[in-house]
Parts: structure tokens; sequence; C-alpha cells
């Protein structure tokens, strides 16, 4: 792992500096708390120290407790020093900075992540008011925050603060510092996968370094270890061996005896060589290390072991691999979640895109699904893992949603006014991209401010349950049910070997862990082959989709239907496109999931995607007709208390048939006046202004098909719904809703992709959170033109769904089109508005992977709720309204197109 050099030197035009680790073994997973536990000397103080032996005790103290690994003991000793040298002091003092600096580090080695960064950059603004923004404290604190951001995977925050500090240390020059920020400039291109930019970068500095410092210097040795890693990525090995060798023989001349993360880069290096057994010999070594130095439970330890349990695999030593699989997955994942629940929301998504991987454990869980201890611990390893991002997504909305102190609630509403700003850049057209990046940068800083201060004023939220057992789980799951979850695996060859050129890369599969209930048979895993083959296949499935949809609106612009016989041909068009992912995915999962009846089904990455109920089996019928279907985000919700039901949910909710080219003024006056005022029925409708641009068209049918549910719905719901249609049907009225029993919401949705193959974690920009990407249209979503301040634009985005307050919400019906859709990042689910709306509190959600017809619709949903009013469990009662539609096409036109009756998904409780 390479080592991010402190700018906090004894010397200022020397590099002696201790370093601090930034990335490694098992793409750079331990990196936050090696990084943070051993830490670096703060930046010096100039001028007037603290007086009194107890400000001096107490730095001892604390310098006692973080060099023994007591990250918390530490934390409190350097809260004492901080108010002492506040009261000593006051805030704008570099002692004070120097206090705020050495407590930022504290906080960094207790994963206390929101605390660290704003004290860091508490840290540079004293000293940029103390000494000036140019100034050589300035600049070091600046790349002392730069290291920082390296460390939680904010790349190229890293990359931009080092280049200022670099430019501000050159003009002053003092080519020490200079020296430095090209080192951690070379880590975070590397950090960024572009080591041919970092090697470059690295090599040059190596020739700096041998020319001022000599051959045998550390500050060599720190430039050899950087260039090593670098080198082990581009598969130059045996030059990565090299350069690591001899910079621990450096550091040994030096007298120099603890160079343990040196050796965990070299047991890395040696192990993509297949060299094992000095590999193995090396990690253990560090292992015994870990366990003193930090604990037999520590995250640095829990890394070293799973990197062991990949050399013990390799050498067929299954057994001990496994022991120390499990053993650090269940030490890690409740610190990483610690972690990432201290980052601002719009950071969690890039840390675990970067940081989390599940890769390592299913890939030994694939490699042996044949042995049944190998099975089910991996199976524990995927319930556990798979999506943490959405639970702790969840957390940080209530945490915020749940602020009543007065002093903070101004906070939260300017933190929601922020988000509403960022939702409406996001999706705002006519804007430079220079000038929306400026723009969101901006924005995104004052977001990440406000949510720091908000959840150091109102705590963290509650902690998730640490480790969710698989028999637990299995105990839930009915007795005519079974579980399926489904993963996206980099699976690793383990009967390869290594060489110069180190391992082969892993290829991409998708695998299934069948989960059955407790006492109905054992789990089993089914690897279902290449995944860019799966991947064609949906892209096949939907464009065959898609051809349906075309012919379908052709005919009607040209006023006639699409006949019986076309219908015909397009189904079996349909079916034809549907057998790859029959033979891939279907046929394998019905041979050890076809008894059970009712699949709970978790799907990854682009099987999010896939009309699962539509899928043909082998006798010519569809999924639906043989199987009952719902999803979940994880299994792990299966058992996830939600607590007693404390909220009374408010009567049901019902919005269509925008008015998307509402005069924003009135759209204003109407949210107003809606907010203080409880709706009617009033469905009279709105002149449409001409002379507006806009892209969305009416949705007219849908309030035809808001009538047509009502009666159904009220049964079920047992209370008057709310109908909003036209100019009602703003986004600020939803907003202002508390937990509708149901909401069902007809309009346009949207669902704006990215290009994974050009996405970069670390950018915290737009890109970082689909919740930004995704969203609804309601009235006065077509007007472009400015709106007086705090005013809503129409367009209801997932980062604004969550913060709302959907908990006592039993269902939400989004019946519109793509509204199921979102990214699908692999590990993470599908974070689109399905997700939003479950994060904001909504038990189950009811959503549609492509528009259909207005008559299919209103027959699809009126069945639905019948069932519902009748006491079935919701996910049978919208199998059976998918199953009864499907019936009356079939007798009517000799055709049922999964078109008509497959596009809705059922996600959350289906009972």
């Amino acid at each position: 792992m390479e080592l991010h050099q402190s700018l906090s030197l004894p010397d200022a035009d020397c590099c002696s500096g201790r370093p601090t680790c930034g990335g490694g073994t098992g793409r750079f997973l331990a990196v936050i708390v090696i990084s943070l536990l051993v830490g670096a000397f703060p930046p010096r103080v100039h001028g007037q120290h603290a007086s009194g032996q107890a400000f001096t005790d107490g730095e001892r103290r604390a310098e006692a407790l973080k060099a023994a690994g007591k990250s918390a003991e530490a934390v409190k000793e350097r809260q004492k020093l901080l108010a002492m040298a506040l009261q000593l002091y006051g805030r704008n003092h570099a002692r004070t900075a120097a206090c705020s600096f050495e407590l930022a580090e504290a906080y960094g080695a207790n994963a206390e992540i929101e605390r660290a960064e704003f004290l860091y950059k508490q840290s540079l603004d004293i000293r940029m008011h103390v000494h000036g923004p140019k100034s050589l404290e300035a600049a070091r604190a600046m790349g002392s925050l730069s290291g920082f951001y390296d460390q939680i995977g904010q790349y190229q925050k890293a990359e931009e603060l080092t280049l200022q500090a670099l430019e501000r240390f050159t003009a002053l020059g003092w080519t020490g510092f200079a020296s430095l920020c090209r080192s951690n400039l070379g880590l975070s291109l590397a950090h960024q996968d572009r080591h041919k930019e970092a090697v470059a970068i690295l090599e040059r500095e190596l020739q700096y370094r041998i020319k001022n410092y000599g051959t045998r210097s550390k500050e060599v040795s720190t430039i050899l270890y950087n260039l090593a890693a670098s080198y082990d990525r581009l598969g130059q090995c045996e030059k990565a061996e090299q350069s690591t060798r001899r910079a621990i023989q450096i550091r040994e001349s030096h007298g120099e005896r603890d160079h343990s993360q040196w050796d965990m880069l070299l047991a890395e290096i040696l192990f993509h060589e297949g060299k094992y057994d000095e590999s193995g010999q090396i990690y253990r070594r560090s292992i015994s290390y870990a366990d003193n130095r930090f604990g037999k439970d520590s995250h640095v330890a829990a890394t070293l072991k799973q990197s062991l349990a990949k050399v013990y695999a390799v050498s067929g030593r299954w057994a001990e691999a496994s022991d120390l699989l499990d053993a650090g997955e269940r030490v890690q994942l409740p610190i990483v979640k610690r972690i990432m629940g201290g980052l601002p929301e719009l950071q969690q998504t890039s840390f675990a895109l970067e940081f989390f991987s599940l890769h390592t454990p299913l890939s030994f869980g694939v490699a042996r699904r044949h042995d049944q201890r190998s099975a089910d611990l991996s199976a524990s390893w995927l319930l556990n893992g798979k999506a943490i991002l959405n639970e702790l997504m969840a957390e940080r909305a209530l945490l915020t949603r749940d602020i009543t102190d007065p002093k903070l609630v101004p906070l939260v509403d300017k933190l929601r006014d922020v988000r509403r700003r960022l939702a409406e850049l996001a999706n705002k057209e006519g804007v430079s991209e220079d000038d929306r990046r400026r723009r969101m940068s901006e924005l995104l800083g004052t977001e990440s401010d406000l949510s720091h201060t908000l959840a150091l004023a109102g705590g963290r939220a509650a902690e998730s349950t640490p480790w969710v057992e698989l028999n637990t789980v299995r105990k839930v799951i009915p007795e005519d049910g079974v579980l399926i979850e489904i993963a996206r695996v980099s699976v690793f060859d383990f009967a390869a070997k290594g060489g110069p050129a180190g391992f082969p890369p892993p290829t991409d599969r998708y695998a299934a862990w069948i989960i059955p209930p407790a006492g109905k048979a054992s789990v089993t895993i089914v690897d279902f082959g290449d995944a860019a083959a799966i991947d064609a296949s949906v892209a096949k499935l939907q464009d065959s989709l898609r051809l349906f949809q075309s012919e379908l609106g052709a005919e009607a612009k040209a006023g006639r239907r699409l006949s019986h016989d076309r219908q015909k041909s397009l189904e079996e068009e349909f079916r034809r496109a549907s057998d790859p992912l029959m033979k891939l995915i279907l046929d394998p999962l019905l041979k050890s999931a076809g008894s059970f009846s009712r699949w709970i089904l978790s799907p990854d990455d682009r099987l999010w995607l896939v009309p699962w109920i539509s899928l043909p089996l082998p006798d010519g019928r569809y999924l639906i007709e043989g199987h009952t279907l719902s999803y979940v985000v994880s299994g792990r919700e299966l058992v996830r208390d939600r607590g007693p039901q404390v909220i009374a949910p408010t009567p049901p909710l019902i919005m269509a048939d925008p008015d998307y080219d509402l005069d924003v003024i009135k759209a204003g006056e109407e949210t107003r006046k809606l907010v203080v005022q409880p709706a009617t029925k009033s469905l009279h409708a709105v002149g449409i202004p001409s002379g507006i641009r806009g892209n969305a068209k009416r949705l007219k049918e849908t309030a035809d098909e808001a009538r047509a549910i009502l009666p159904t719905l009220n049964a079920y719901a047992k209370a008057e719904p709310q109908l909003y249609l036209q100019e009602r049907a703003l986004e600020g009225v939803f907003k202002s809703a508390r937990s509708p029993k149901v909401a069902v919401l007809s309009t346009h949705g949207f669902f704006n992709p990215v290009d994974e193959k050009v996405f970069r974690p670390g950018a915290n920009l737009l890109m970082e959170n689909p919740l930004l990407r995704c969203g609804l249209l309601l009235a006065s979503a077509n007007r472009t033109e400015p709106r007086p301040e705090n005013e809503d634009d129409g367009t209801l985005t997932g980062l604004e769904i969550v913060g709302c307050d959907l908990r006592g919400t039993d269902l939400v019906v989004l019946s519109a089109c793509q509204t199921g859709l979102g990214d699908v990042h692999a590990g993470q689910s599908a974070a689109g508005l399905r997700q939003a709306f479950q994060l904001a509190g909504a038990r189950t959600v009811v959503a549609s992977l492509w528009s259909v017809p207005s008559l299919e619709t209103v027959d699809l949903t009126d069945v639905f709720f019948k069932n519902l009013a009748d006491g079935k469990p919701r996910s049978d009662a919208l199998r059976n309204s998918q199953l009864a539609l499907l019936t009356d096409l079939r007798k009517k036109r000799g055709a049922a197109h999964p078109f008509y009756w497959g596009t809705f998904t059922l996600t959350g409780d289906w009972k």
C-alpha cells in the first residue's frame, strides 16, 4: 500500500516526515484505518504556545494513547486540549489550528469521518485567516487536507488540493514540501487508476531525490515504495518486488525494524508472482504485528487475514481460508459501515464503489460452491454486505428528518433548499458543463458542511444490526418460498498461477445463492456464467419490448390498432429474444428453486432490468403462471426490525395528469393554497399556455385512470383518497404530505444513466449520486424561465423523495414510464425511484419498467386494489391482477404480449 506523506515536517526543507499509508491490499481497503491510526506530525506552531502543565500533560497522554492504538480515549484527550486552546487563545490562533488538526486525526482514527473532515477544514480556515491564503502554514494545512481526502476515496479533491499546495510551495521556494506534493500527486493519480501518469511523476521524483538526498536516504525509499505499488498495478511485478525490497533495505540501514506496512505490499506483490510460501510468511508476520498493535478484531488485522486467505486458497488450504475470510468479513463490515455512515450522503456512493467490495469472498463461494460450509458462509457474507449503501442512506435521511430542535430546524430547512437547488441544477438544460460543474461543486460543499453540522448536533443515526446470521434469515422465509440472492462477481481464478505479469484479470460472472426456508433444503450456489453474455441477453430482450412499443405507437398515431396477428407474431419474437436468458438464467434457477412457488428475488446489476415474470417457461407458460415474485434490495430486509407503527397514516394520495406547462407563478400560488388546505375532487382542466418550450407531453388519460381506481382504493385504505390533478399535481404538495397510507403517482418518470466506462468515483459531483439523476415530472416541469427564490421546479428528484416523510405509507404505486429503472452498480442494488421511496419510509413500491396503454393499466390497477381490499398479500394481489389481464388478453386477442402485463414490479414487503 502506498505512502501518502504528511506535509507536517519537523524541518521545512527536508523530506523526513513520518509517512502514512494511502491505499493498497485488497483494492486499497486497508487505507482508512491504517493511515489514520499511523497518523502524521501536526503542522508546527510558530509563536506563543499554550502555557500550563495541564496542557503539556494532556498532549503527552494523547500521544501515548495514539501510539497504543486507543483511538476513543485519544479523542477525549484531544477534545479537552482543543477546548483549552479555545479558552486560552480563541478560535483564530495557530495553537487552536494545531489542536483542531490533532483532534481531526484522532476522530479519523476512531472512524468518525464527518468530525474529522470538519476539523481538518477548520484548521485550514484558521491558518488561512492567521497567516494568509498563500502562506507556508496554509499550504501545509492544505496538503494535510488533501491527504485526508485521498484516504477516504475523494481522489479528485485530493488531486486538486495537492496541485494548489504544490503551486504555493513552489512560489515560496520550499523545495522539500514541493517534493512531497509531487509524491502525493502521484499517489492521487494512482488511486484513480491512472498508473502510467503516476509512474511518470514518481520516476521523475525518484531522480530528484537521489540527486538531492542520496541513494540510501529515507526520502528515496518512500518514492521506491510508492513506485512499487503502481508497477504492481501495471503488471510489472518483478520491478515492483525489486523496488519494495530496495525500499525496505534502505529503511533497515537507518535502524528501522518496524516496516510492517512495507511488508504488506511486498507480500501482495509476491502473491501476484506466485511466490506463495514467502507471501504467506510475511502476511502472518504482519498479522501478528497488527494483532498486537491494533487488536485481533481491528480492521487492519481483518484486511490482512483476508489477504492471507487468498494465499491459502490458491495453495489448496480451503478450510483455513474460509475461517480467515469469515473472521475478516465479520470484523470489517461494521467498521466500513461506520466509516461510510460518517460521510455526507453525496460521498457515500463513491466510497462504496471504491473501498467496499465483496468480490474476493464471493469468488471463494463460487469456486467452492459444491462445498456446503463454503456455500453457507458465502451466503452469509452476501446477505450482510450487499446494498449496505441503501441502508446507510436510510439511516442518514431519518437522522436529518427527525431533528426537531428549534435551533437546528433552520439548518434543516437550508439543507433541503440546497438539495432542491442541486436537483434543479442536475437536470437543468442550457447550462454549460463548466458552469454546471462549478456551481455543483459549490452546492455540494455547502451540502457537506450542513450535513456535518447536523450530524454533529443531532447525533448519529441508530446503528444497524452488525451481523445477520444466515439461519435468522432462513427462519422468516415462508414455507412455500425461497430467497434468491444474485450477485455480479469479479471471479478470481484460484487455480491460476502468478508470474512476472501477475495473475490473469478476474472475469465478471453472475451467480445466485439459493436460500430456502429453515429445515427445507440446503443453500446452493448457481454459477450463471459470463456477465457480458448475460448483459447482452438482457439488452436483446429490452430491444424486443421496444420494438413492440414502437409498432404499437405507430399504429396508434395512424388511428389504428395493432392487429391480433401482428401481436401474436411479436409475442413469438419476444419469446425468441428471451431464449438466451432462459438458457443462461432461468433454466438453472428452475433446477434449484423450481419446487418453490414463491420467489423473493434480490437481483444485481443489469438483472434488475429484467421483467422476470415475463420469462417463458419450458412448457410454454410464463414464469408468473407458475410462481409469485417479489423483490428485495437485499435478503437482509426480511429480518429488518422496522419497529412499531407509531405514525398514523393519512388518507391515500393520488396525483395524475400533471399540467407540465403550468405558469410558474400560478404553480407557486396553488402550492401555497393546497399545502394549508385539503385537496378537493376538482377535476376541471386548465388551458395550456402557448409558446412554452417543454419536452413532457400531457398524460390526459391518467386522469381517467385516477377516477377509475378511486372506489377500490377507498375500499382498501378505508379512507377517502385525496386527488390532485392537472394544476394541483404539484411537487410542493407531495413533499408536504405526511405518511399517506397509499400514494399513486401517474406521471412521467426519468432516469439519466451513467456510462460506467468513463465514470470515475471520487469526483463528488453529479454522477456520484444516482438519486439526483432520477425523478418524476409534476406540474410546471416544462417551464424553463427563472422562478422566484425557494420555489419548486416541478421535478421531484430521488434525493428530494428521500427527504419526504413516508413512514406509515404501506404502498407507493408508480404508474409511469421507466419508474422502475435506476443505476445498477454491482453489489449496491438499483438506486432509483423504487429505492428512493423505500428510503423515505414506504414499505412496498410497485413500479413500472415501461409505460403501458391506459386501458390495460386501469384494468390491472383496479383488480390489484380489489385484491388488496380482499386481504390478499401484496405480491399475490399484484400477481393475480397481472394473471387476470394476461388471461383476458389471450381470450380476446389470441395473444398476451408481456408488454401489457409484465411491466410492474413489487419491491419491499410482499405480505
